[in-house]
């Protein structure tokens, strides 16, 4: 009875469909939940969805859900595609939750590690757009994780000591509202045109390890604060 144009209503329907067709399935509406209250693949045509935005969904959550629990998520996901597959006027060709190799994504996955100061050196090297270097910098110099630094849109200042102030923001966890100093000699603006969906493909094209993730910065900014004594 619908028009279906608008991305967030198709996402919406085809998931809330589902549910209803598939009453069998209804707990699958919880793991849903966190695709269509995403502020970036809740805004996507489910049309051009592919593996490579199935991966950086899903690790997401890497460390908040179990190796399980992931793949309780990616089959929720897969049976929405299923389903879309069959609307024609959705034009969904592929299930791109489908053959994902999860190994290295969840709590109980594949330990992440940090990065050496050669892999630094050669990540710091590659030709980038100016938001997505800006970003590897904030990251790295903060321990910040991605999906907090998208959310920032200003930089503080006080007594000097400029900061990123997270407590009013969406944060893993109470104790993660926090002010974030900046490094003196780190040219930081927000907000940035990038996304961790971005980011994490620029890693994962340069290097082979999957121990190596977008998150391996925050590793890395632990080890490299330990070292100096902080």
């Amino acid at each position: 009875d619908h028009e279906l144009t608008n991305n967030d209503f198709v996402t919406e329907r085809i998931i809330y469909f589902h549910m209803g067709v598939h009453k069998s399935r209804r707990a699958d509406k919880t793991q849903l939940e966190k695709w269509l209250k995403h502020p970036t693949f809740s805004r996507l045509p489910l049309s051009e969805i592919e593996h490579y935005d199935a991966y950086d969904f899903l690790e997401e959550f890497d460390e908040e859900l179990t190796k399980s629990s992931i793949r309780v998520l990616r089959a929720a996901m897969s049976n929405v595609f299923v389903w879309a597959k069959k609307r024609r006027e959705l034009q969904v060709s592929i299930n791109p939750f489908r053959d994902l190799d999860l190994r290295s994504i969840g709590k109980d996955g594949i330990e992440k590690r940090p990065f050496s100061n050669f892999e630094l050196k050669q990540l710091f090297q590659l030709r980038l757009p100016e938001a997505d270097r800006k970003a590897l910098e904030i990251l790295l110099t903060t321990g910040m994780r991605g999906g907090e630094l998208m959310q920032v849109q200003k930089i503080s200042e006080d007594d000097g000591i400029r900061f990123i102030d997270l407590r009013e923001l969406e944060t893993k966890t109470k104790g993660s509202r926090r002010m974030v100093p900046i490094h003196d000699k780190l040219d930081a603006t927000v907000p940035l045109k990038t996304n961790q969906q971005r980011l994490n493909r620029i890693i994962r094209d340069k290097f082979k390890d999957v121990r190596l993730t977008l998150h391996s910065l925050r590793h890395t900014f632990k080890d490299l604060a330990r070292d100096a004594g902080v």
